[in-house]
């Protein structure tokens, strides 16, 4: 008996390939790659669909049916972490520049009044005199910071404190979560292109449209040098005012 397969002569032009590049609001072939990953991933989609039984019906009916919930993910192994990376993968996050222990100046004895870098006009959290914290005793005016009794000569006074812009040398991105989730926190679409060996131009797009990280954000720390492994899940939303057209598209090139 011969053997029976779907192989065609058009077959070799119509296979996806991995591992594909990541974008971040993806227009007219250009977007904000996210980068690397490691282990690949997966885009689901799930259509929950619900049908009206009338009595008397054998099974679900052909005109009877609809979408009740549509659900599309995209599930990514990410390898490279920057910090544009990290407010993606944290559904509503805060980012600020933060410097720890920063130096302010050396007591002694009879100065109150210290000047803060320029930089440090904005939330000052913590002060320290040879690394002991400060409780009580000093205030913020400005960037000035203020000491009620002078610190002792040749004490070291540093500080934390948070400021606005980029960090500078030796400070810090910090991120902080918010329980309020802004229209701002989801991006315009999430896109995976992979390569389609029937056009090696443009390729096959899955798209996430309004998407936001979601579950967990979970890091699997290895016990050696391995590679840390960001695995992260976006979840496609409806536009408000568009409940009829589904978050999600998938871009196949035309192949004659």
């Amino acid at each position: 008996m011969a053997l029976k397969e779907g192989i065609t002569s058009s077959t070799p032009d119509r296979i996806e390939l991995g591992p594909g590049i990541l974008y971040a609001n993806y227009e007219n072939g250009t977007g904000t790659a996210i980068g690397a990953t490691l282990g690949g991933g997966s885009f689901n989609l799930n259509r929950t669909k619900r049908y009206i039984m009338p009595d008397g019906a054998k099974g679900k009916m052909k005109g009877l049916g609809f979408v009740e919930l549509v659900e599309a993910t995209l599930q990514m192994n990410v390898l490279e972490v920057t910090k544009d990376n990290l407010v993606k993968f944290i559904a509503a996050a805060n980012e600020t520049a933060f410097s720890s222990a920063e130096a302010v100046g050396t007591g002694d004895g009879t100065t109150t009044i210290f000047a803060l870098d320029a930089s440090s006009d904005g939330v000052i959290e913590k002060v320290f005199i040879d690394g002991t914290e400060q409780t009580s005793g000093w205030t913020i005016t400005g960037t000035s910071l203020a000491f009620t009794t002078a610190p002792t000569s040749g004490s070291v006074v540093t500080a934390d404190y948070t400021y606005a812009g980029t960090p500078e040398d030796g400070d810090f991105y910090r991120l902080t979560g918010d329980t309020t989730i802004a229209t701002a926190d989801y991006l315009t679409n999430l896109a995976l292109v992979l390569e389609y060996t029937g056009d090696a131009t443009d390729g096959a797009i899955l798209i996430l449209d309004n998407p936001l990280a979601v579950g967990g954000f979970t890091l699997a720390i290895p016990t050696g040098q391995e590679e840390v492994i960001y695995p992260i899940t976006w979840e496609a939303h409806f536009a408000a005012g568009s409940e009829t057209t589904e978050p999600w598209q998938y871009l196949l090139p035309y192949n004659a």
